[in-house]
């Protein structure tokens, strides 16, 4: 996660040749979407929200993250090998798209 919070190009070159960095990937969309969810929580927290709602919001917010980043990833490889003729497979975008929400962890 470091390495995508520092743009550094060569680490999406390794995640999309590296069939298992998927389960790295799992948990960097995991962390990540808790993260938000957290975010969600306090500010619902801080407008002085219901603590059942701001369950229910971190709960949903969490699952909209990692549907999220599935639809993304394929509308990437969509548009990526269909309209810019690329060379990629879906995992291989799945598994880039996925660290790529690292500086997601900051909101």
């Amino acid at each position: 996660m470091w390495r995508a919070l520092k743009l550094d190009r060569s680490l999406y070159e390794e995640v999309e040749h590296d069939e298992s960095a998927s389960r790295q990937v799992i948990v960097v969309v995991a962390v990540v979407a808790a993260a938000q969810a957290l975010g969600l929580s306090l500010t619902s927290l801080i407008l002085g929200e219901r603590l059942g709602g701001i369950l229910v919001g971190a709960i949903l917010e969490f699952f909209v993250t990692l549907v999220g980043l599935f639809i993304w990833s394929y509308l990437i490889y969509l548009v990526g090998t269909k309209l810019f003729k690329g060379v990629a497979t879906q995992q291989e975008t799945w598994r880039t798209a996925g660290f790529a929400r690292s500086p997601g962890l900051f909101s």
